[in-house]
């Protein structure tokens, strides 16, 4: 696991404001006077207008990112509410700038449902959303997504921690390529929409893995610190929809396994983050197993 925690926080040469702007430019014909630096864990980021720049970490090859990139163009093609990509002037959707990967998609307005209320219903629907992500994935396949990295629960059992928590034999699940990443951060909402969720971002942790997976990510963000979780599993689970038996008896168990991957994770990639975070999601996770 050290291993793959060293790859997600090796450091790189940062592009700066000036550079963005020229390579937005020469390579993409768009105009930025001031591009604004985006926050994001593993790459440069920038938002010039209606569109974002993002040039991948030095250790990113060009098929991962090729492999992301048809991943929103499939999900797109199915009319889900993802970025669209934006090809270079010479056609290209990926092109290379300092060695790096690089590719510009539209910027989605809306409100992230991490600053969003809701209740069961819209719980429901963001997990009919996930279930026509799933089905617009299904057929996307590519050598880059059979990766391993410390946020892919299939690497959970590489992980030290010290909780009761443990993984069955995982490889008897439908598999496919999935968004792994389907959390409050990711998602933009509207109250007023039938569908509730108006945009899914960040396909970059997608990887090919159990199919019940995508929903675990999702419910280890959702599931309530204190109270009964099952009804917030169940309204997801109803949304989604089609799950085998084998599916539904580990989900409990990917849950909390994402859970203690939080715990333990998101302190290491980050020392500045706050003790009663980590207390909250370990309160969570004691929540979460002692009920399902």
């Amino acid at each position: 696991m050290e291993e793959l925690l060293g790859e997600l926080t090796a450091p790189f040469d940062r592009l700066d404001g000036a550079r963005v702007t020229a390579l937005l430019a020469q390579r993409w014909g768009i105009r930025a006077e001031s591009p604004e630096r985006l926050d994001t864990e593993r790459d440069d980021t920038y938002r010039a207008g209606d569109h974002v720049l993002k040039v991948a970490h030095p250790l990113d090859s060009a098929g991962l990112i090729r492999f992301q990139v048809d991943a929103m163009t499939a999900a797109a093609r199915a009319g889900l509410p993802v970025q669209r990509v934006v090809p270079a002037l010479g056609g290209d959707p990926v092109v290379v700038v300092d060695g790096r990967p690089a590719r510009v998609l539209t910027w989605l307005r809306g409100r992230l449902l991490r600053h969003s209320g809701f209740g069961l219903p819209e719980v429901e629907k963001a997990g009919r959303m996930l279930a026509r992500l799933a089905r617009a994935l299904r057929d996307v396949d590519s050598p880059a997504a059979h990766r391993t990295f410390a946020w892919d629960l299939q690497s959970f059992g590489r992980l030290e921690h010290g909780y009761d928590v443990r993984l069955p034999e995982l490889s008897g699940l439908p598999h496919q390529v999935i968004h792994n990443d389907f959390h409050p951060g990711n998602l933009l909402v509207d109250g007023a929409s039938e569908d509730f969720v108006t945009g899914i971002l960040d396909f970059g942790d997608a990887v090919y893995a159990p199919r019940v997976q995508d929903l675990a990510v999702a419910l280890a963000y959702l599931v309530p610190e204190s109270g009964d979780p099952e009804p917030t599993v169940t309204a997801f689970v109803r949304g989604y929809g089609d799950l085998t038996p084998a599916e539904l008896d580990v989900l409990p168990r990917l849950i909390a396994a994402r859970l203690v991957q939080r715990i333990v994770l998101v302190p290491r990639l980050d020392p500045a983050t706050d003790p009663a975070f980590v207390a909250r999601l370990v309160r969570t996770l004691d929540n979460l197993t002692g009920r399902l």
